[in-house]
């Protein structure tokens, strides 16, 4: 059994997220900027990465979803979201960014997040200052091994 970790990264903390778990389910992990690569017959897992950007995963993996939805309904599916913000939830995540994956999607979870002004453009950082976020509230990833730990532990009863 094969598996794929395929995530879309923003300023690399969803990226850290699909490292930590591929390391950890001895998977292949791939940017979804590198998806033309794939061939997703050899893959009986795929677990998808995104961060959330004002209540929206990444474009390029939606559509890659979306596209590939004929080859990846028969796979064991899953999804892991990264973000700043709390709301919304990730059932509501799903059904509002790729409903069409509701009933197949295994195990969805969201992993939280942090704001890395460093690696933020000026129009995200003024857009995050702007809105006056309690940046202190933010569920940050700082227990991410043990998070990682109990997304990897549900997967193993999915299968």
């Amino acid at each position: 059994m094969k598996t794929l970790v395929l995530y879309a990264t923003k300023y690399g903390g969803t990226e850290e997220v699909a490292k930590t778990i591929a390391d950890n389910c001895d998977a292949d992990m791939v940017n979804i900027e590198d998806a033309d690569l794939i061939n997703l017959d050899r893959y009986t897992t795929v677990i998808f990465g995104s961060p959330l950007y004002v209540g929206k995963i990444r474009k390029d993996l939606k559509e890659f979803m979306l596209n590939q939805i004929h080859k990846l309904s028969s796979k064991s599916l899953h999804l892991f979201i990264t973000r700043g913000m709390k709301s919304p939830t990730i059932d509501e995540i799903i059904e509002d960014n790729i409903p069409e994956y509701q009933n197949i999607l295994q195990t969805a979870i969201d992993f939280g997040g942090s704001f890395d002004f460093n690696k933020m453009n000026l129009i995200d950082s003024l857009i995050i200052k702007t809105v006056n976020l309690d940046l202190a509230a933010l569920d940050e990833n700082e227990n991410l091994d043990e998070k990682v730990s109990s997304f990897i532990g549900k997967l193993a009863h999915k299968y």
